[in-house]
């Protein structure tokens, strides 16, 4: 798939995309998403030694599109993991380098952190941040 085709399909201009390509910039959480799917990806978060299981795409109450809801299936992820730690919101904001307030809107799927937040997010939790292929695509 050529670059224009692909940001087309992301509504992005293609110099975005190469300048992502390139690690000149970063995309949006929203848009890491949407380049996964586009290849038959899905993001996921991986422990070691485990093989991460990927949910059927079934939209919940309140989500309208196929990147809401892969928003929040990671952050619950996430979520769950910071109560299994005993992390508060606060320390764990401190850890990843942003606020309590900004962790409380990602886990509570009001916000989508930046990729880079996304990435870092799940590093302090222990996770890696995967591509995992979709075979129901």
């Amino acid at each position: 798939m050529s670059q224009a085709a692909v940001a087309g399909r992301l509504g992005v201009t293609d110099r975005s995309l190469r300048d992502w390509e390139k690690q000149y910039d970063n995309p949006s959480t929203a848009h890491l998403i949407g380049w996964a799917y586009e290849f038959g990806d899905r993001l996921v978060l991986r422990v070691p030694k485990v093989v991460p299981e990927l949910p059927p795409v079934v939209l919940l109450p309140g989500e309208t599109t196929f990147v809401e809801h892969e928003v929040r299936r990671l952050a619950a992820t996430l979520k769950a993991r910071r109560k299994v730690l005993k992390l508060s919101q606060t320390g764990l904001g401190r850890l990843v380098g942003v606020g309590r307030s900004s962790l409380q809107r990602w886990e509570d799927g009001q916000d989508s952190p930046t990729a880079l937040n996304l990435i870092m997010w799940a590093t302090v939790l222990g996770y890696t941040l995967d591509l995992m292929h979709d075979p129901n695509w």
